[in-house]
């Protein structure tokens, strides 16, 4: 019954993340499934496939209907990337589980770094473009802040 109550909790916690988001269903339920739940690797990169479907979905029509999606962009893409799976599900049958794993993290590694480094890139362009301009960068929804050369009206 705990192991239960986990998958529910974790269930939960990944679809939020992933209709938040838009993404991760695979890169956060692989692990859960493995890790938290004693999927075998095979196994759970194989549910995830459901999961991800799944969840998609399910949050596909409030996207749709507040015109977030690129219908064509999102079609070419799903298109091509379906010819991918079908590769990837018939290749991953024969790499061992370990191997499997550290493959996995390893992408996940990789990602995160190039996430990172481009991160960090916009955030020194737009400070630099700031500091041009004279002002102070804004998070989202923050009122702009007067420079001392702004005229006061």
């Amino acid at each position: 019954m705990e192991l239960v109550l986990l998958a529910i909790g974790v269930g939960l916690g990944v679809g939020i993340v992933v209709g938040a988001l838009g993404a991760g269903g695979g890169i956060l339920a692989v692990p859960v499934l493995v890790f938290l739940l004693g999927m075998p690797p095979h196994a759970a990169t194989a549910s995830s496939l459901v999961i991800v479907l799944i969840t998609a979905l399910a949050s596909l029509p409030h996207h749709a209907r507040q015109r977030n999606v690129e219908w064509r962009a999102g079609l070419v893409f799903a298109g091509v990337s379906v010819v991918g799976a079908v590769l990837g599900s018939r290749l991953s049958a024969l790499v061992p589980p370990d191997v499997l794993l550290t493959l996995f993290g390893v992408m996940l590694a990789v990602v995160a770094a190039a996430m990172l480094r481009r991160g960090l890139r916009t955030r020194r362009t737009e400070d630099a473009e700031a500091a041009a301009l004279g002002t102070t960068p804004l998070a989202d929804g923050d009122a702009p802040i007067a420079s001392h050369d702004d005229p006061v009206l």
